[in-house]
């Protein structure tokens, strides 16, 4: 991606964050091709963002649990769509599902 113009990269060859360096790319391109309010915006995003998870000491592990919780309740998805819609139903509403 180095050499490339931003104009000439696909979004999914940086879609990929899961090191540093991608996501240091996806970074570097979203500031490059936005405007300033948004350049403004991530910088100061990301600034909180580093600096509210440096004072976690155990940042890591809430990181890999919360993706411990979501991958389930992704697997359940049908489960919790069907619950949610028992609750609606039981309370006299109506449920709609796309």
């Amino acid at each position: 991606m180095k050499n490339k113009k931003y104009s000439e990269i696909h979004p999914r060859e940086i879609a990929n964050k899961s090191n540093k360096q991608n996501l240091l790319d996806a970074i570097q391109m979203s500031l490059a091709v936005e405007s300033e309010a948004v350049h403004r915006n991530t910088k100061v995003f990301n600034t909180n963002r580093y600096s509210a998870t440096a004072k976690l000491f155990d940042y890591e592990e809430l990181k890999s649990k919360a993706r411990s919780i979501k991958e389930k309740a992704i697997d359940d998805l049908p489960n919790l769509i069907n619950q949610l819609k028992n609750v609606i139903e039981q309370r006299s509403g109506k449920f709609f599902c796309c």
